[in-house]
């Protein structure tokens, strides 16, 4: 859900580019793979989806593990 309101926010400022960095594979298995999308979310994703054409996205994976100031202030 953070990935769709980050293109949301993306696309309605008129943005070119979004980093989106990330903990999960989740994130590259949607990317590449929508059926393992909620029902509720999937028609939400194609429409950014598809209207994230003429924006950049880069998505990076961040391993937990080495992400410990993250953890200790949660």
């Amino acid at each position: 859900m953070g990935v769709i309101l980050a293109m949301k926010a993306t696309i309605s400022k008129g943005c070119t580019k979004l980093w989106i960095e990330y903990d999960s594979q989740l994130v590259n298995h949607a990317w590449s793979n929508t059926s393992i999308i909620p029902s509720d979310l999937q028609s939400i994703w194609m429409k950014y989806l598809l209207n994230c054409n003429t924006t950049c996205i880069h998505f990076s994976h961040t391993f937990r593990d080495n992400n410990q100031c993250v953890d200790k202030t949660c």
